[in-house]
């Protein structure tokens, strides 16, 4: 019986922990969907105001919000598949 109590103990706190995983997950998404639909809005803005897109690039590479050499492989990797 002892036995049972200490599995069921186990069992309730692997499920708590799952949870907190899955919603710092969650957050996390969130955030990153958030910061990616300001810089594009950011770029339409910026579109709008005449000011050239590798400028506003710049700015956010500066700023640490924005990995230009990402957005460049993953330009490339886009690319290439549109050829095969």
């Amino acid at each position: 019986m002892e036995e049972l109590f200490y599995y069921a103990f186990l069992y309730l706190i692997g499920l708590v922990v799952s949870v907190l995983i899955l919603r710092a997950v969650l957050s996390i998404n969130a955030m990153l969907r958030y910061f990616r639909s300001q810089t594009i809005l950011l770029g339409k803005i910026a579109e709008k105001q005449g000011i050239p897109e590798t400028e506003v690039e710049q700015l956010l590479v500066q700023a640490g919000i924005f990995d230009a050499n990402r957005r460049k492989s993953q330009a490339n990797s886009r690319s290439s598949n549109k050829s095969i």
